[in-house]
C-alpha cells in the first residue's frame, strides 16, 4: 500500500508528454448559474452532482450496475457495457480535463432524466468539450509608441471616469472616434498618479485567429502568461481567473482589453480584476451595477476646432477662421478624421486651409462618410511605392506582422539578399512613412491597420493590383514565418526537430518560392520563444488563406507546431491544425501524411477527453499498417492503450501495451520501448502487480539509459522508486529515487519533486528523519517555486507526518496547519482531509482532545453527500479516533 504522504497521481505527471494518461490537476470548487450551460469541466461535473442528491446520493457502486444495466438493455454487447466502479467515481470528480461523454449520458439517465434532458446533457458536454480559441499573448507595458502626444480635447469627464478606482470600465463608441486613444490616455494618468505599477495589455482583434472568439478561459491565459502565473495554476477556468487576479492585485498591474466585440463572454474575468481594467469594446455594451460605462460620442465642431488649432498653430488656424471652421464640421466629429487631416496640413504648408477644404468637399460622396474620405486623401498624398504597400499589408489576412515581414510584404528582396541581417532602416522606410500619415500603428514591433483603413485598402487593391502580385505577397510572408517556424522548432525543441525531419517537410521544402530560398532568419533564444507566443497563431492564419492553392503548407504547419502545441497544453488548437492537415493531405491523396495526421488528431482528442477519439486513433493505426510505417503504428497503439487505461480497462490496457513493447523490441524500436514499458509498469501497479510493475520501470530506465536518454530514464526511476516505496523496500528505493534526483536535477520541475519526495519516503521507512526532512524540504522549496498548490500541500503534510513520527508534535502541527491552508485554498479535498487528521492527531498528543475532536468533525463535515469519498483512509482513521474519544 502506498504510503498516506505520497502525492496523488505522482507517476502519471511524469510519463512523458506523449504518454500521459492521467492528470494531476486539484480541485477547484466553482460558481455556477443554473440558467446558462455550463462553460467548463467543473460546472458540468457540479451538475451532475447536484442531480446525484437530488437522486437520493446513490453510492458509486450502485450507479456502476445501474449502467451496466442500461447498456445491456439497449443490446451492447458484454464488453462494451462492462465499466468499472472507479471509471463512473472519475465522472464526478473537480478538476476533470476530459470527458466520457457516453457515460455521462449514462448516468444522468439512470438519475432520472428523460431523453430530451439527454440531449441537453448532450449539448453541455460538446459545449465544454468544444474550449474556445485561446487569445496568443498579453504582454506587460505601454509601447513609447502609445504615448499621449495628441492634445485631449472634449474628453475631461470621460477621463475622470476612467481613472477613478471603483471597479473596471468599458468605452464604447462608433469606428474612428477615438476609444483606443482616450483609454491610453487614462492608463498613463494611472500610471503617472502610481495608482498602478504597470499595465497588462491584449488587442482582441489583433490575437485570435479566424472564427474565434474571446472568453473568459482564453483571456485569463492570455493574461497569465504575461504575468508569469504558474502553468500549475492555470488548471481550470476558476484557478486561472483567481490566480490572474491575485498576481495583478499583488504588483498592482492593471489591465486593458483593447477591441472587444462582446463583453459578456469576458465578465467572470473583468470581474474579478481588482486593479484599474478599462476594455473598449467595439460594440455596445450594456450598463451593470460593477461596471463604469464610458460611451464616446464624436466631438462637437468647435471641440475638432479646439483640436485642429492646438495641432497645426494657432497662427495658422486663426489667418482661416471660416475654412477652420468648415474643416472642424466636414471631419464628422472623428479625431481619426480629424488627426489625418493635421497630419496633411502639415505636410502641405504652402496650401490654404480653404484648399484642403476644397478637396474635401469633392470627396462628399464617399461611401463611409468623413473618416474614409479622411483616409482616401491621406493615402492620395503618398508615394506610389509607399501606396502599394499599404495595399498588400491590407491583403494579407493577418494583423501583427513585424517590420521585417512588412519588408516582405513590400517585396524588399534587394534588401533581403544584400545581408544576412537584413537593413532595418531600408524595410521601415516605407513603414514610417505609413506611420507618419496615421494609417498604421506600431506596437510592440507589430504593425495593426485600423479595420476601417484595412477595408479601403483592400478595396484599392482589388481595383489596382493583380491578383498574381496579392499572392506572391501572401506567399512571402508566409514563407518568411515557416522559416522562421523551423528555425524556432530546432532552438526550442531540439529533439522534435531532428523528428521532424520527414518526407513531409523535405515536400513542403520543395515547392516553396523559389524567391525565399536560402534566406533563413537569425534567430535567438528569445527569438525563438517569440515566436511561439505571437508568431505561431500569424503562420496558422496565414497558412489556412493558402490552403486550397498550396494544400502542402497546412501539413508542414501541422508537422512544425505539433510538439510545441503538446507541451504548451493548446489542444483544440493542435486539433484544428492537424485536422486542416488531415483534410489537405487526403486531397492530395498523401497516405503517409494522412497516417500522421490522422494519429495527431487523435492524441489532441485524447487530451481534450473526447469521446470521439478512438474511432480517430483506430483510423490513424490502420493507415499507418496500409503505408507500412511500424513507428506510427505503435504510436497508435500507446495512445489506444492510455485510452483504455483511462476508461477504467486496465486489463485491456495492459494487453495492448504488453504487445506494443514486444513489437518495438522486435522492430528496433529502443526509442520508443522505453516509454511503452513505464506506462505498462503504472498499469500493473494499478492491477497490483507491484513485482510486474517494478520489473517494467527497471527495463524502462535500461533501455533509455542504453539510449542516452537522460529525461527517460529519470522518469522511470520516480516511477520504479514509487513501486519498491509501496514494496516496503525503502533500501533499493533510496537507490533508485537518488539516481531520479540526479538524473531529473537539470529540468527542475515535477520529476524532480517527485524524485525528492520519493527519496523523503524511502529515507523515512529507513528511520533517517533528518535526511528525510531535508529532501522534503527540497521538494516543497521546488513546489513552491512552480505555483504546484496540490505538491505543496502534499508535502506539507508528509513533513507533519514525519515529525509526529518521531516525536516532534508542535513541528507536526504547525506543517499540517500550512497544509491545510494551502489545501484549502486550492479545494484539495484529500490534501485537506489529511492536514485536519494531521492536526487531530497531533492535539490527541499534546493532551486536548476537545481541540482534537473539532478537526475531526470538520474533516467528517467536508466529506457531504454531494461530493465523492475521496479521503476513505483518512474517514476510516476519523472514525476509529472519534469512536475512541466517545468511548472514554
Amino acid at each position: 500500500m502506498t504510503p498516506s504522504g505520497r502525492p496523488a497521481g505522482p507517476a502519471d505527471a511524469t510519463i512523458p508528454v506523449s504518454a500521459t494518461f492521467i492528470g494531476m490537476s486539484a480541485p477547484v470548487s466553482t460558481l455556477d448559474d443554473p440558467d446558462l450551460p455550463p462553460a467548463t469541466f467543473d460546472e458540468l461535473v457540479g451538475r451532475l452532482r447536484q442531480l446525484r442528491q437530488r437522486s437520493g446520493s446513490p453510492s458509486f457502486s450502485e450507479l456502476t450496475e445501474r449502467v451496466r444495466d442500461v447498456r445491456v438493455s439497449r443490446g451492447a454487447h458484454a464488453r462494451e457495457s462492462a465499466v468499472g466502479r472507479m471509471t463512473v467515481y472519475d465522472c464526478f470528480r473537480l478538476g476533470r480535463r476530459r470527458l466520457d461523454v457516453p457515460l455521462v449520458l449514462d448516468i444522468v439517465r439512470v438519475l432520472g432524466v428523460d431523453d430530451r434532458g439527454a440531449q441537453l446533457w448532450s449539448d453541455w458536454c460538446g459545449r465544454v468539450l468544444s474550449g474556445g480559441t485561446a487569445l496568443r499573448v498579453a504582454r506587460l507595458g505601454l509601447d513609447e509608441s502609445t504615448s499621449p502626444a495628441a492634445p485631449l480635447v472634449g474628453r475631461a469627464d470621460e477621463l475622470r471616469m476612467l481613472t477613478a478606482s471603483e471597479g473596471p470600465a468599458v468605452i464604447t463608441g462608433m469606428p474612428g472616434v477615438g476609444k483606443t486613444q482616450l483609454a491610453v490616455q487614462a492608463l498613463h494618468a494611472l500610471l503617472d498618479t502610481d495608482a498602478i505599477s504597470d499595465v497588462v495589455v491584449v488587442n482582441v482583434r489583433e490575437q485570435l485567429s479566424k472564427g474565434g472568439a474571446a472568453d473568459a478561459r482564453s483571456l485569463a491565459d492570455a493574461l497569465a502568461r504575461a504575468l508569469d502565473v504558474p502553468a500549475e495554476a492555470r488548471d481550470t477556468e476558476a484557478s486561472v481567473i483567481a490566480a490572474v487576479a491575485d498576481a495583478a492585485a499583488a504588483r498592482r498591474i492593471g489591465a486593458f482589453v483593447d477591441d472587444v466585440s462582446e463583453l459578456a463572454p469576458l465578465e467572470p474575468l473583468i470581474r474579478a480584476l481588482r486593479t484599474p481594467t478599462i476594455v473598449v469594446s467595439r460594440n455596445e455594451a450594456e450598463r451593470a451595477p460593477w461596471l463604469r460605462l464610458v460611451e464616446l460620442t464624436p466631438w462637437s465642431d468647435e471641440e475638432t476646432g479646439a483640436f485642429l488649432r492646438a495641432s497645426i498653430g494657432t497662427d495658422r488656424a486663426d489667418s482661416e477662421p471660416e475654412a477652420l471652421q468648415g474643416l472642424a464640421a466636414a471631419t464628422g466629429g472623428l479625431p481619426l478624421a480629424a488627426r489625418l487631416l493635421c497630419t496633411r496640413i502639415l505636410q502641405r504648408p504652402h496650401w490654404r486651409l480653404a484648399d484642403h477644404l476644397d478637396e474635401l468637399d469633392e470627396r462628399e460622396s464617399a461611401p463611409d462618410g468623413p473618416l474614409r474620405a479622411s483616409i482616401e486623401l491621406s493615402y492620395a498624398a503618398l508615394d506610389a511605392q509607399v501606396q502599394r504597400t499599404l495595399r498588400l499589408l491590407a491583403s494579407v489576412p493577418s494583423d501583427g506582422l513585424d517590420t521585417a515581414a512588412v519588408g516582405v510584404v513590400a517585396d524588399a528582396r534587394d534588401q533581403l539578399r544584400a545581408s544576412a541581417v537584413p537593413s532595418a532602416q531600408a524595410q521601415a522606410s516605407a513603414l514610417d512613412a505609413l506611420q507618419e500619415a496615421q494609417l498604421v500603428q506600431r506596437s510592440t514591433g507589430a504593425t495593426l491597420l485600423h479595420p476601417v483603413v484595412r477595408s479601403f485598402a483592400l478595396s484599392r487593391s482589388l481595383e489596382e493590383d493583380a491578383p498574381v502580385e496579392r499572392r506572391a505577397a501572401l506567399d512571402r510572408v508566409l514563407d518568411l514565418y515557416l522559416r522562421r517556424g523551423w528555425a524556432a522548432l530546432e532552438i526550442s525543441y531540439p529533439d522534435a526537430f531532428e523528428r521532424a525531419r520527414s518526407s513531409t517537410r523535405r515536400a513542403a521544402d520543395s515547392e516553396r518560392s523559389e524567391w525565399n530560398r536560402g534566406f533563413e532568419p537569425p534567430l535567438g533564444d528569445g527569438d525563438a520563444a517569440e515566436f511561439w507566443r505571437g508568431q505561431l497563431p500569424v503562420l496558422i492564419e496565414l497558412s489556412a488563406a493558402v490552403a486550397d492553392r498550396r494544400p502542402e503548407v497546412p501539413i508542414e504547419v501541422s508537422e512544425l507546431a505539433a510538439h510545441h502545441l503538446d507541451v504548451d497544453g493548446r489542444h483544440r488548437t493542435a486539433e484544428q491544425v492537424h485536422r486542416e492537415a488531415l483534410r489537405r493531405a487526403e486531397a492530395r491523396g498523401n497516405p503517409e501524411a494522412m497516417a500522421v495526421a490522422a494519429h495527431r488528431v487523435g492524441q489532441s482528442m485524447v487530451r481534450m477527453g473526447s469521446p470521439y477519439a478512438r474511432a480517430e486513433l483506430l483510423r490513424a493505426q490502420q493507415l499507418a499498417e496500409h503505408v507500412g510505417s511500424d513507428e506510427l503504428v505503435l504510436k497508435a497503439s500507446n495512445t489506444l492503450a492510455i485510452l483504455a487505461a483511462q476508461g477504467g480497462d486496465l486489463d485491456e490496457a495492459a494487453l495492448q501495451f504488453e504487445q506494443a513493447v514486444t513489437a518495438a523490441e522486435h522492430g528496433g524500436l529502443d526509442h520508443f520501448a522505453a516509454s511503452l514499458n513505464d506506462n505498462l509498469g503504472i498499469v500493473l501497479r494499478r492491477l497490483g502487480d507491484l513485482e510486474g510493475a517494478r520489473a517494467r520501470h527497471g527495463a524502462a530506465h535500461r533501455i533509455a539509459l542504453t539510449r542516452g536518454d537522460e529525461v527517460a530514464a529519470g522518469v522511470a526511476l520516480v516511477n520504479l522508486s514509487d513501486v519498491e516505496v509501496e514494496l516496503g523496500d525503502f533500501s533499493s528505493a533510496a537507490n533508485s529515487a537518488r539516481d531520479a534526483v540526479r538524473l531529473t536535477e537539470h529540468q527542475a520541475g515535477l520529476p524532480h519533486a517527485y524524485a525528492l519526495t520519493n527519496l523523503a519516503l524511502a529515507l523515512a521507512g529507513l528511520g533517517d528523519r533528518d535526511a528525510a526532512a531535508a529532501q522534503h524540504g527540497a521538494a516543497l522549496a521546488l513546489a513552491e517555486a512552480m505555483g504546484n498548490s496540490s505538491l505543496v500541500a502534499s508535502v506539507r503534510n508528509n513533513l507533519g507526518e514525519l515529525h509526529l513520527q518521531f516525536g516532534r508534535v508542535a513541528d507536526a502541527a504547525g506543517h499540517h496547519a500550512l497544509a491545510l491552508e494551502v489545501a484549502e485554498g486550492s479545494a484539495n479535498t484529500h490534501e485537506r482531509a489529511r492536514a485536519l487528521l494531521g492536526l487531530a492527531e497531533a492535539e490527541l498528543r499534546a493532551g486536548t482532545p476537545d481541540v482534537a475532536r473539532q478537526h475531526l468533525a470538520a474533516l467528517m463535515a467536508g466529506i457531504d453527500s454531494s461530493t465523492p469519498e475521496v479521503a476513505t483512509p483518512q474517514l476510516e482513521r476519523a472514525r476509529a479516533l472519534l469512536a475512541e474519544l466517545d468511548a472514554v
